[in-house]
């Protein structure tokens, strides 16, 4: 099932991450032969919803209630905070039957707006042209230690790493936003969880 609103679209998949994610990077690839230049973010997140029909009968919608639809949409609109075409959540890194058939790039652990849990999101590089997924590999172990170091909160050393990182490559959104964020010491209470304000 899938649904369009404003200039998004939610879809649906019974049969989970491993039809969602295969989908989500075709539909990338479709996209950028019709058009290189069109940006597009997409967010996958699993979990138990309910499905049904409301309203009456002179208009009649399906429709889907429940948390993991709020969850697929706030991992959805982290994609251009962190300049990325496809995030999922750890919840959806674990529904894969085989996660490592996919390239994977750690980013963040985040507790949405209006949200109490914490969530882990993974960037998949498959869902990148071929210059922007090779661009991000070469760079793949130094950002994985910039990411350690700001995460056990020395962000000095978090700081310059990311910033090699923007340095092999300029294009990478998410080292920009890690260098915007670790260029002021941590505040006393942090403890590695990003805490977005806005959905």
């Amino acid at each position: 099932i899938n649904d369009i609103f404003g200039d998004g679209i939610m879809a649906l998949f019974h049969r989970g991450a491993d039809a969602a994610l295969p989908a989500a990077v075709g539909m990338l690839e479709a996209a950028r032969r019709f058009d290189p230049s069109l940006r597009m973010g997409i967010g996958i997140h699993t979990g138990t919803l309910m499905l049904g029909t409301i309203g009456d009968g002179d208009r009649l919608d399906c429709t889907v209630v429940g948390d993991p639809a709020n969850a697929a949409a706030r991992v959805e609109s982290m994609a251009k905070m962190y300049g990325a075409t496809l995030l999922i959540s750890d919840s959806a890194k674990r529904a894969l039957s085989n996660p490592e058939a996919y390239s994977l790039r750690e980013l963040d652990c985040v507790v949405a707006k209006g949200k109490g849990e914490s969530l882990t999101i993974f960037e998949v590089l498959d869902g990148e042209s071929a210059d922007r997924r090779e661009a991000k590999r070469r760079t793949e172990d130094s950002f994985a230690r910039a990411l350690t170091a700001y995460r056990t909160g020395d962000w000095t050393i978090a700081h310059k790493c990311f910033e090699q990182v923007l340095t092999d490559d300029p294009d990478d959104g998410a080292a920009r936003l890690y260098v915007e964020r670790t260029a002021t010491p941590p505040p006393a209470d942090w403890d590695s969880v990003t805490r977005l304000m806005t959905k």
